[in-house]
């Protein structure tokens, strides 16, 4: 069964307590499905790892009562989810090399989001065309596939790089295709 880490889960419930308040958040809890009951009904771990439809649920429910049920909200909260992790997790690639490394990186930072979740590999790096896969996850719901395409953007953009064109999925596992595919073009 693949899982989140728990860093995801704290990073987007912070978000909605700082920018909406506890009541708002209790609200989108409330909304967020039994699986979260279960989640939140304990403290919620940093480095602890929690199911992956909890994760669909929590976006789903974060959209809903934050994006009015508009599904371009999820690719917001891929944005916010990329300026909390290049905050802290992340921090080291906007010292060292940019979005070169980032990248280059891809396949070695995916696992420390999400574990039996197949692997993301970078098909192609150049700026022009680069190209990032993950591979061997059919279950990864269209939603979070919104959200990938925020979050590739939004730290292209924190780590220095200019979007010539944002991420776009142009192949989904969840419409048949082989793999979920992201492409974008950027310059330094």
């Amino acid at each position: 069964m693949a899982e989140v880490n728990g860093r995801e889960f704290l990073g987007l419930i912070k978000h909605i307590k700082e920018s909406r308040g506890a009541d708002f958040l209790k609200e989108v809890l409330d909304q967020a499905g039994e699986v979260n009951r279960k989640i939140f009904s304990k403290r919620v771990l940093a480095l602890g790892w929690y199911p992956y439809q909890g994760y669909v649920d929590l976006i789903r429910a974060i959209a809903k009562k934050m994006g009015n049920g508009d599904p371009a909200y999820f690719r917001k909260l891929g944005e916010v989810a990329a300026s909390l992790d290049l905050g802290s997790f992340l921090n080291v690639y906007k010292i060292s090399g940019g979005p070169e490394e980032l990248i280059q990186a891809a396949g070695m930072v995916w696992p420390g989001y999400y574990r039996n979740a197949g692997k993301m590999e970078v098909n192609s790096s150049q700026p022009e065309n680069t190209v990032i896969r993950i591979l061997d996850f059919p279950e990864m719901d269209p939603a979070h596939c919104r959200l990938m395409e925020g979050w590739i953007t939004a730290a292209m953009v924190i780590l220095g790089g200019k979007m010539v064109s944002p991420a776009r999925e142009t192949m989904c596992m969840s419409k048949g295709d082989s793999c979920h595919e992201f492409t974008f073009t950027w310059t330094a």
